[in-house]
């Protein structure tokens, strides 16, 4: 995994940065997912393929989000730099391992006087969305039939099939070119994220506002790789000779 990765997944599985994305792009600004509600899940799932072989696949970041006694999400994040024609492939492949993860869970209960491994009854939905950080504009397919290549032809096969077809749908934010009234609803570090890409996609200088970072490491280290802005290579730089000096 690579340096980017291992910083994009650490910045954004902070529980305070997860709910906060989740709270502004999903629910309009509405704080209703809470950082102590949220649980890490595991990011890995395996697949058979046409080789009959085990194969695992890596989401970014998932969580379980519970409220009211119950399970009410698994919300995962997925970040891309750059546009990806087959996304609709790789999120359909992620919501459906956890779907099925729910199928093969089970419990112990006891059973007319036994106690015995029995399926897990409860099931809940699963919300995956993307993180788009690119300067062009993402003109990607955001669903599955606009995926498939050659394109479905204009024939009596294709209207019949068509109706039939799960047309799965994901969710990008095309984050330098969120509004100002979006980046400003933010209210973890990921606020600091928004406005310095919405600036920089509208040519506008970056100058930090006046804020506290909660998570200064995590947030310098995404910066870092993500914008190559000399800026936060030498604040990082700066920092650890502080830490060296004690």
């Amino acid at each position: 995994m690579g340096q980017k990765d291992i910083s994009e997944k650490t910045f954004i599985a902070l529980n305070d940065v997860f709910a906060d994305i989740f709270n502004v792009l999903v629910f309009g600004g509405r704080q209703l997912m809470k950082e102590e509600a949220l649980s890490d899940q595991s990011p890995l799932s395996q697949y058979k393929a046409d080789d009959e072989l085990l194969h695992e696949q890596e989401r970014d970041t998932f969580k379980l989000w519970r409220g009211h006694g119950v399970n009410l999400l698994l919300a995962g994040i997925e970040n891309q730099t750059e546009p990806d024609k087959d996304m609709p492939f790789r999120i359909i492949g992620y919501d459906g391992a956890a779907y099925r993860s729910q199928l093969l869970k089970t419990e112990e209960k006891e059973v007319d006087g036994n106690v015995k491994r029995v399926p897990v009854k409860e099931r809940y939905p699963v919300l995956t969305i993307v993180l788009y950080f690119g300067e062009r504009l993402w003109e990607y397919p955001k669903n599955l039939k606009e995926c498939f290549y050659p394109p479905l032809a204009e024939d009596e096969i294709t209207d019949a099939i068509k109706e039939y077809i799960q047309d799965y749908r994901i969710h990008v934010f095309d984050i330098p070119r969120l509004t100002k009234e979006q980046v400003q609803m933010f209210q973890s570090d990921f606020r600091i994220v928004a406005d310095y890409f919405t600036k920089v996609y509208t040519k506008d200088e970056y100058v930090a506002d006046d804020v506290v970072i909660q998570h200064v490491d995590e947030f310098l280290k995404l910066m870092k790789v993500l914008t190559k802005d000399k800026r936060f290579e030498e604040a990082t730089r700066a920092i650890a000779e502080k830490e060296k000096e004690g």
